[in-house]
């Protein structure tokens, strides 16, 4: 399921299949990208990079097919990974698409 915002929404995919969004409008992919860097950080404080990797892996294998409740959890992972330089944003099988939505051309009637 896709969530639309009133700008438009970033799909994530995995395994050639959407596994998640986000929509635009009240949030920006700016604050998605702070609000994954906050996560970043706090879970460095406690881990090792290579701990919190491979936690974000298999985590995200898990809940690949999660509920609407798992979509947030999916897309900062799929953030994060991203990040690590572990999930490429434009590639085939896994990445983001970042969808605005169209400005309708308003017609006048005379």
């Amino acid at each position: 399921m896709i969530i639309q915002g009133k700008n438009g929404s970033v799909v994530f995919y995995f395994e050639n299949h959407i596994v998640g969004s986000l929509p635009l409008g009240n949030r920006t992919m700016e604050d998605y990208e702070k609000q994954r860097d906050k996560l970043i950080r706090e879970a460095l404080e406690d881990m090792k990079l290579k701990e919190v990797k491979n936690l974000m892996w298999r985590g995200l294998h898990k809940m690949k097919d999660g509920s609407r409740e798992d979509n947030d959890f999916i897309c900062m992972t799929i953030l994060c990974l991203m990040k690590f330089r572990q999930i490429d944003p434009d590639g085939d099988r896994e990445g983001i698409l970042v969808a605005p939505r169209r400005k309708r051309k308003r017609v006048s009637r005379s």
